[in-house]
């Protein structure tokens, strides 16, 4: 199970299709691989060699059997690294690589404890992807507390001018009461 079926690659590349859609012609294709052609030789069928439309349309299904044929590829390859005597691996969808399950070194990578290694690029994503984010939200609590401040003293100037009001109103209430009397 080294190989891919024929079906799951590209009769133009002859690799593992990533992007496969179907094009005028019936015929599933890589989609790179199919705009390429049709740049260097125009609207032509390269299977067929006949003229084809423009159109292009996502092979899901395609897409789908290549996932499934991963995954369980991955669950019966040997350790290419013979660091743990050939367990079998599994496929890090994150990292797009085959992790040996015993040693946990992914495989082609430098011997390093895939753990690790998975939570340093994780950690390093995190703090990238996070980074600005909490900056803004610093950003936005020194600013709500700017708000905060103004509106308390917003608040005592209002509540002096209260105080200031109501004695002015006292002071015309006790003029009018003495010019009555």
């Amino acid at each position: 199970m080294s190989e891919p079926p024929e079906i799951l690659k590209c009769p133009i590349t002859h690799e593992l299709f990533e992007d496969p859609v179907i094009a005028g012609d019936g015929f599933t294709y890589e989609r790179s691989a199919i705009l390429a052609a049709w740049k260097k030789h125009g609207m032509i069928s390269p299977l067929t060699r006949q003229p084809m439309g423009s159109t292009l349309i996502e092979n899901k299904a395609t897409k789908s059997a290549v996932q499934e044929w991963r995954e369980k590829r991955s669950r019966v390859v040997a350790c290419e690294q013979n660091q743990c005597g050939g367990e079998a691996q599994n496929f890090c969808a994150t990292h797009r690589m085959l992790v040996c399950n015993r040693c946990c070194i992914p495989v082609g990578a430098p011997h390093k404890n895939c753990t690790a290694w998975l939570q340093e690029d994780l950690g390093d994503k995190i703090a990238t992807s996070l980074g600005p984010v909490v900056k803004r939200i610093k950003g936005r609590s020194e600013s709500l507390q700017s708000t905060a401040d103004a509106l308390d003293q917003l608040e005592r100037r209002l509540d002096d001018d209260a105080e200031k009001a109501v004695e002015s109103i006292k002071e015309r209430r006790n003029r009018v009461r003495s010019a009555k009397s």
